[in-house]
């Protein structure tokens, strides 16, 4: 039996992935290896007020606000996840910590531009090319249609297509004929 490195639940030998937080146990040493990261010195100097004052629901937001303004997400899950191993995974403080870690990183992952930055410069080439292409079809179709209409209204065929008045009928006696 292992112990795995994210959350601590048990893993049996040979398994693919801890049964608690499916961590794929191919992964485990590294993971366990980048936990001992050390977190900004920012963000370490909040953590360590957290711990001095656990309680205080303030230096977590102040704690989570640093985070979110150094995109320093995966180091507050990494304190948030040693704390649910020292002070266990039902803390209060633990799982709201956890919880608001993850959802703003989801948030912070969401509102990311598309492209991506490992875009090659091929394919951005390839798309202004194409973009290009496609104006100038838009450009040239909306071209054919006002020289279309431009000659249809100089050759006057626009107004030989009137339709000729009605003739009407002189009333000798006021009476209509």
């Amino acid at each position: 039996m292992n112990a795995c490195p994210k959350c601590g639940a048990a893993v049996a030998d040979g398994a693919e992935a801890c049964p608690a937080c499916g961590l794929a146990s191919e992964h485990f040493e590294r993971f366990a290896a980048e936990e001992l990261e050390p977190p900004p010195p920012e963000l370490a100097a909040l953590w360590d007020a957290c711990i001095a004052d656990w309680e205080d629901v303030d230096r977590h937001e102040k704690l989570l606000a640093t985070a979110a303004r150094l995109d320093a997400f995966l180091h507050a899950g990494r304190l948030y996840r040693r704390a649910a191993r020292e002070r266990g995974a039902a803390d209060p403080r633990v799982v709201a910590g956890l919880e608001r870690v993850r959802r703003m990183a989801e948030a912070a992952w969401l509102t990311r531009p598309v492209a991506s930055e490992d875009e090659s410069e091929e394919s951005r080439r390839y798309r202004t090319v194409a973009l290009l292409l496609l104006s100038l079809v838009l450009l040239a179709g909306l071209g054919g249609i006002t020289v279309y209409i431009v000659r249809t209204l100089r050759s006057g065929d626009a107004t030989d297509n009137k339709v000729p008045p009605v003739p009407t009928r002189h009333m000798s006696d006021g009476v209509a004929n």
